[in-house]
């Protein structure tokens, strides 16, 4: 908890929230409708794919279980087009630099074979 100064007390006339921002409890992501960064493991649904799994994980932003999936979906069979971009993504927003950097070439090449030439060049910036 920050201490407080005379300049609060002036502040919190003008904006009544602000003043007990810094003394209310952090909510969890979770209890804020974002599972993706939530604490604990995510559910996750066993009907699904481990691509769809990794998709899924993408679109909820949860970067961690989406590399997960994405690398076992293709280590059973590569990655292509927009599952390959996903999985570069994936990995640079974990730190994983290097593996997001032969990830982005692997989509660029990708992207050049099927002539598409701007998707490719967006793979290398």
């Amino acid at each position: 908890m920050r201490p407080s100064s005379p300049s609060d007390a002036a502040h919190a006339d003008l904006c009544p929230r602000a003043s007990s921002r810094y003394d209310r409890p952090r909510r969890t992501l979770i209890e804020n409708g974002n599972p993706a960064t939530a604490s604990g493991p995510l559910k996750r649904d066993p009907k699904l794919s481990g691509l769809e799994q990794g998709r899924d994980a993408f679109e909820r932003r949860a970067w961690a279980d989406a590399y997960e999936h994405l690398a076992k979906a293709d280590a059973d069979a590569p990655l292509a087009g927009d599952d390959l971009d996903r999985f570069a993504a994936a990995a640079y927003l974990i730190g994983k630099d290097e593996i997001a950097d032969e990830l982005w070439i692997r989509a660029h090449t990708a992207r050049l074979q099927v002539h598409d030439v701007p998707r490719a060049a967006r793979c290398m910036f």
